[in-house]
């Protein structure tokens, strides 16, 4: 099972207790039985997912989306955490798609998990308006030609905004989702003015929020929002997620997103 990645979270430890591997593959322990293959360029399993794929509201899961799925980590997490969802996971990477495609056969869930090829922002006509109860995303957390880009594609477009921007992932959300739905998204806590700019320009008002700091004494560097379309404004602000107490130790909500057993 991967924690955190090391790229998105800076000095944060990485928790990886992997099982299964061959040279350029690995096959991840979830939980709940679930498993995750991994192969090539495309994002890794990192403490994004886990946290998001818990942040929904239990009354949104019965019907959800992932944009920009990738290779399906967040995706296969969801449907670990709720066996009666149905999600469709899109992403616009045919390599990807064919990985959420591996990984909903190994996990035997074809009867109710789809693997899509399509951009989500031009998926009129793939994923029905309005029929979503929750939509989530793990996006691109950079804006393009932000920082050293990476010389691999399948990177690029997974870390910064070469194809879809924040913008057009909301615009999308708020499409799909029916009224009420809720949107879930992590992102960098350096760009909640963006986020929650875009989701409020698509209908989709803001509910609660998480930071997630690594000790209590660090500032965040993520965060999780979860709004929903047409909603009365107010937000709550949730208490923060720390990942060590005081003493460097995991934390014990840490490890119960994981499932980790002392």
């Amino acid at each position: 099972m991967c924690g955190i990645d090391n790229d998105i979270m800076d000095n944060m430890d990485i928790v990886e207790t992997g099982t299964e591997k061959a040279a350029d593959e690995s096959v991840e322990l979830l939980i709940n039985g679930f498993r995750l293959i991994q192969r090539g360029p495309h994002g890794k399993l990192g403490m994004d997912s886990f946290l998001l794929s818990s942040f929904l509201h239990p009354s949104k899961v019965r019907r959800i989306c992932d944009l920009g799925c990738g290779s399906g980590a967040l995706t296969i997490l969801l449907a670990a955490r709720y066996d009666s969802a149905h999600i469709d996971g899109i992403d616009i990477q045919r390599e990807a798609v064919g990985l959420l495609e591996e990984n909903i056969s190994l996990n035997r869930i074809g009867d109710r998990v789809r693997a899509i090829h399509a951009d989500l922002r031009k998926s009129e006509g793939i994923l029905p308006a309005g029929s979503y109860t929750a939509v989530v995303c793990n996006p691109p957390y950079f804006r393009k030609g932000a920082g050293k880009p990476s010389a691999l594609a399948e990177r690029r477009i997974a870390r910064s905004e070469e194809e879809a921007r924040i913008d057009d992932i909301c615009r999308t959300a708020s499409r799909l989702l029916r009224n009420g739905g809720e949107f879930a998204v992590v992102y960098r806590a350096e760009r909640l003015c963006d986020l929650i700019m875009a989701m409020r320009g698509a209908g989709i008002e803001p509910k609660r929020i998480r930071y997630i700091h690594n000790t209590v004494y660090s500032e965040p560097k993520l965060l999780m929002i979860a709004g929903r379309k047409n909603a009365q404004p107010g937000i709550r602000t949730l208490p923060p997620f720390v990942i060590r107490d005081e003493s460097g130790d995991f934390t014990d909500e840490y490890r119960s997103i994981y499932d980790l057993k002392e």
